[in-house]
């Protein structure tokens, strides 16, 4: 850790302090942070924001200018409004979350809104609105574009007088004002003093084109995507500039997306933030009372470029500041390594401790990512609990997957949320081991795909939609997540395996460097994957995108047959199965030697419906193993075979190379029992209970 040693923040300092001395420039004119812009930047804004920390409520007035990326003449816009998602419990966002809740309780009867009390609740409100000077606000008109929910005021249309022109800018000036929700999910205030502010102004949707995600190439006109505030996902929106000053009391420490460039204070006891952010396509910002500081930088190794790390946490947390930030300085590591040298191209990203219990921390924005610690995790368990830096480094790629390449979060998560369940569970196995990125306490240890498989293997209604479902449309908002999540992550762990890392990372790193800044879809990712592995992967995509369905392989059944029980005259009744070995040999009697020529069925069964190649493995009794492919499509796949020896062991798998197989204990098969996970438990438990009778010999 360590002061900067970049001077650009200087300069830029510099250069806002005049400005606010003369008053003559503006912040287009005094600073670019991109010679060259990164994106189309179709969505640009220009807001001032004040808060009012005791009333929990900010105004503001924006100037959105716009640019129609297409050859239509777009006769409406639409926004998003989505602090109105906290506004009572008709919205869409509370009725799928008390349901959610419901189905997934033991009682089974819907749950109570986490905001009960009338100073919980939020709403955003636009006053007024100018279209290019034209004023339209008795036009504007909410609309539920998903659910035709009447009571939700997530989504408004604002129908123009005069149609924007193709490939034409228009601008939009706005002023609204918005109360602030108890940060229970996401946004909002937390004990008096602290505030997270994510999409909290109201928002231009995104105009899709012919051909861009799924608008037909030949449609007559493209079409705006604007999806109401749902319980099950995030966010979509268009890249842009954004020049933002916010007015608070001195007392808040701030941080922002983008660069924080001046700060001013006034003469009534508030002071004004000045910041800006290019190619990014949101703008959030922190405000604590009670923030402390710390600073670190990464270099690239090769070509010498700075990223700034500033880190606000929270007091007490001293021991997790090396923890922020040798995560975040592992993730621009292993991302620029693996991505490309400028993976992540802004100079600065700034890591945000949250304030405990507010509901605020695992989230991402643009440069700007929220943590989570607490005191008593690092004192009890320190090193062995991981949660820290794994929840750094997810979050952090999240500016690589949702930050720059833009997907859809409403329809297809799963290109985000599932992408960075991925690079995260790589970059901790990096850094922590496979085993243990997760846990590694008291002999217990957990990794990142075994974290994963745990929570999609056992969930019932694993199967209950398909990937290829719109996030927010499952009947219980837990199945879009397991799947977006723990079911993407895993597919994508299964391919590396099934194609190797070399040439799954040239499908990652070509989709990553091709849809920057852009808004691609699952068809796309497709459409590289074939291109970069060399092969179609159809076969692979269809089952696990658009279809309800699990991997299942097991080993069904053993038999050993000597022989000599096979010559002519022996009675049917001298047949030995397996079951008839296992008492001989538990007797001690008549047990055919190990020697002996066998004649072996194995039976390897596909229990569920997915279809995927797998390796099997023979063991016997010689201590000869064969391993061969089977390509996983019949129901059943027998070996028969004659060995002098009988089969000792068979698996499915055996590797673990597929970790999308939702039942590991059927995968394997012993003649003999193995005792060895038996005393190896034994050992643990014991283990644990002289630690628990310590723990209680010290406390009495």
């Amino acid at each position: 850790m360590h002061q900067r040693s970049d001077v650009r923040r200087y300069v830029l300092l510099s250069l806002w302090s005049t400005v606010f001395l003369t008053g003559q420039a503006t912040a287009q004119q005094l600073i670019t942070i991109f010679p060259e812009p990164l994106s189309p930047r179709i969505a640009n804004y220009d807001i001032n924001v004040t808060l009012d920390d005791e009333a929990k409520r900010i105004t503001g007035d924006m100037v959105i200018t716009w640019n129609n990326p297409s050859d239509d003449t777009i006769a409406d816009l639409q926004f998003h409004l989505y602090m109105n998602a906290f506004k009572n419990n008709r919205s869409t966002f509370i009725r799928e979350l008390m349901h959610s809740s419901g189905v997934g309780s033991d009682s089974g009867r819907p749950r109570k809104s986490p905001w009960e009390k009338d100073a919980g609740w939020g709403w955003i409100r636009i006053d007024s609105m100018k279209v290019d000077g034209q004023d339209v606000t008795g036009d504007i008109a909410y609309i539920q574009p998903d659910d035709q929910n009447e009571d939700d005021r997530t989504v408004i249309r604002v129908p123009l007088a005069t149609p924007i022109a193709p490939r034409a800018t228009t601008t939009i000036e706005l002023s609204f004002q918005a109360k602030l929700p108890q940060c229970k999910r996401r946004m909002g205030w937390w004990a008096d003093d602290f505030f997270m502010m994510s999409h909290w102004f109201p928002k231009i949707a995104v105009y899709e084109t012919p051909n861009m995600r799924y608008v037909p190439f030949d449609a007559p006109s493209g079409r705006w995507n604007c999806h109401q505030f749902h319980a099950a996902t995030e966010f979509y929106a268009d890249y842009g500039v954004y020049d933002v000053r916010i007015t608070l009391p001195t007392k808040y420490v701030v941080g922002t997306s983008g660069l924080i460039v001046a700060e001013r204070n006034n003469t009534d006891g508030t002071k004004t933030v000045v910041a800006r952010a290019e190619d990014v396509h949101e703008f959030a910002w922190v405000a604590d009372a009670q923030f402390k500081e710390a600073l670190g930088q990464w270099r690239h190794p090769q070509t010498g470029r700075t990223v700034d790390i500033r880190l606000l946490y929270q007091p007490g947390h001293d021991a997790v500041v090396n923890k922020y930030i040798n995560s975040t300085k592992a993730a621009l590591e292993h991302v620029h390594g693996w991505l490309g040298d400028n993976a992540y191209p802004y100079p600065n990203v700034t890591v945000i401790d949250p304030r405990s219990g507010s509901s605020a921390g695992g989230m991402e924005y643009p440069t700007l990512i929220t943590g989570g610690a607490s005191w008593w995790s690092e004192e009890l368990f320190g090193e062995g609990v991981r949660l820290v830096e794994m929840v750094t480094i997810h979050e952090f790629m999240h500016q690589i997957w949702y930050g720059i390449v833009g997907s859809n979060e409403f329809e297809e998560a799963w290109l985000d949320e599932g992408f960075t369940s991925y690079s995260d569970g790589r970059i901790s196995a990096e850094q922590f081991g496979e085993c243990t990125s997760t846990l590694n306490l008291w002999g217990v240890t957990v990794g990142g795909i075994g974290r994963r498989r745990s929570t999609y293997a056992g969930a019932i209604s694993r199967d209950d939609a398909a990937m290829s479902d719109w996030t927010f449309s499952p009947w219980n908002t837990g199945v879009g997540r397991n799947l977006a999540y723990n079911k993407t992550s895993l597919m994508l762990v299964t391919l590396e395996n099934h194609l190797g890392r070399e040439r799954f990372d040239r499908i990652m790193r070509t989709y990553y460097q091709q849809w920057r800044f852009k808004h691609p879809s699952a068809l796309d990712f497709v459409a590289v994957a074939n291109e970069e592995a060399g092969e179609d992967l159809t076969w692979f995509f269809d089952q696990l995108l658009n279809e309800q369905i699990s991997l299942d392989y097991s080993v069904a059944s053993i038999v050993n047959l000597p022989l000599d029980k096979l010559e002519p005259g022996v009675p049917v009744d001298e047949y030995v199965d397996i079951e008839a070995e296992d008492d001989a040999d538990s007797d001690g009697e008549d047990a055919e030697p190990d020697d002996a020529i066998h004649e072996s069925t194995v039976v390897f069964r596909r229990v569920g419906q997915l279809v995927f190649p797998v390796e099997t493995l023979i063991e016997y009794s010689d201590g000869e193993v064969v391993r061969e492919i089977w390509d996983g499509r019949d129901r059943v796949k027998v070996f028969r075979v004659t060995h002098a020896g009988r089969v000792v062991r068979a698996a499915i798998d055996p590797d673990m190379r597929v970790p999308l197989d939702v039942n590991r204990l059927n995968n394997s098969m012993r003649i003999d029992p193995n005792t060895f996970v038996e005393r190896k438990y034994a050992m643990k438990g014991m283990f644990w209970m002289q630690c628990l009778l310590e723990l209680v010999s010290i406390g009495a």
